[in-house]
């Protein structure tokens, strides 16, 4: 029984001569030539566009949110009984307003125990005056003086950190605006200084806030022109200007680092403008009339130069070099290398090739 070798595709090559291998290799090379040459002369049917002039507005885009300039967060520093809440979420407050009151009954009477104690002291601290005045002053006298005031100064703290208490019992609130948060809504309840939070916001100071990458913040400035289109109002843009640009970097949620831009918003006396809201802002860069465009997707990028696919007369495809301007997020200024008029190919795949029939341009 004679035995099979199987021999790999390379050794049965290899193993050819040399005249053979010559042959094969022209061979390949006139099926890889006549299959593009078929690929060419096939015909494709790319999606074209062709160059026009226009204007074009270069800007740069973020997301953000409307956020505000006054708010406060109140909260009790201690715990205690809640006995007063003059607020409820939504509300229309002053400034100064009572919102909530914790019950002092318990901190009045340790008040009263503080002042019958310094009242004790200030006796104790006049007979030691009085005893140190009958006696040659001495060292051991100053000492005993000097505690006796000490003690009476302790009084006194302890006095002055109560009054605090009693007073820390009671928020107000410190601006005037809206009430966002009132937990708990009603008295009674025993609260401690993470369980009860009441918050006010004055929609007279919102703004519009968004994180601009590092690499851009440099061409914004205060007199950059802003266009601002927010979720809640989809038909409505508001023109507006950069009240300040962030001296200190944030952190994005992809890593990347950004400082936060604060825009100005529209007078707010009806409050159509809510904290939170989210929106997109454009900033314009600049503005371009009468300029060559086609659609950024055009543009192809090799070895450091800029491309197009450009539909000859003879409607096939041919590759140009161009020269870029500036662009927007949908549009490209050629500045060089095309004409009014010319067709180039939006979204060349890998079967537009030098030569390549363009079946249609419409």
């Amino acid at each position: 029984m004679v035995r099979k070798i199987k021999i790999p595709l390379f050794q049965w090559f290899w193993d050819l001569s040399r005249v053979k291998k010559i042959l094969i290799l022209l061979i390949l090379l006139g099926i890889g030539y006549w299959r593009y040459s078929a690929m060419k002369n096939a015909g494709i049917t790319p999606e074209v566009t062709e160059v026009t002039r226009g204007e074009l507005t270069e800007s740069i885009s973020a997301s953000g949110e409307v956020n505000a300039l006054e708010t406060a967060s109140l909260s009790f520093q201690t715990a205690g009984k809640l006995s007063y809440v003059g607020v409820s979420e939504g509300d229309t407050i002053k400034k100064g307003k009572l919102i909530a009151a914790l019950d002092t009954t318990i901190l009045k009477e340790q008040l009263k125990k503080y002042l019958n104690a310094f009242n004790k002291q200030r006796t104790t601290f006049d007979d030691t005056s009085d005893a140190a005045d009958d006696v040659t002053f001495n060292d051991a006298v100053a000492r005993l003086k000097t505690r006796a005031q000490v003690d009476l100064d302790q009084t006194v703290l302890d006095v002055d950190i109560q009054n605090e208490a009693i007073r820390l019992a009671n928020l107000y609130s410190p601006i005037t605006g809206v009430v966002t948060k009132a937990t708990p809504t009603s008295p009674g309840i025993n609260v401690g200084p993470t369980t009860a939070s009441y918050q006010i916001v004055n929609p007279d100071t919102v703004y519009f806030s968004a994180n601009v990458n590092e690499v851009d913040v440099p061409r914004l400035n205060n007199e950059t022109p802003v266009e601002i289109e927010l979720t809640a109002y989809p038909d409505e843009v508001l023109h507006e200007s950069i009240q300040s640009i962030g001296f200190s970097s944030v952190i994005t949620s992809s890593g990347g680092t950004a400082y936060k831009v604060q825009i100005s918003l529209p007078d707010n006396s009806a409050m159509k403008y809510r904290l939170g809201m989210n929106g997109d802002v454009k900033f314009i860069l600049d503005k371009k009339e009468n300029v060559l465009l086609v659609p950024g997707t055009a543009i192809v990028e090799s070895d450091g130069k800029s491309y197009v696919w450009v539909v000859t007369e003879a409607h096939t495809a041919h590759k140009q070099e161009v020269k870029t301007g500036a662009s927007s997020l949908e549009e490209t200024e050629i500045t060089d290398g095309l004409v009014d008029g010319q067709k180039v190919i939006d979204r060349p795949g890998k079967d537009v090739v030098e030569g390549a029939k363009i079946k249609s341009t419409s």
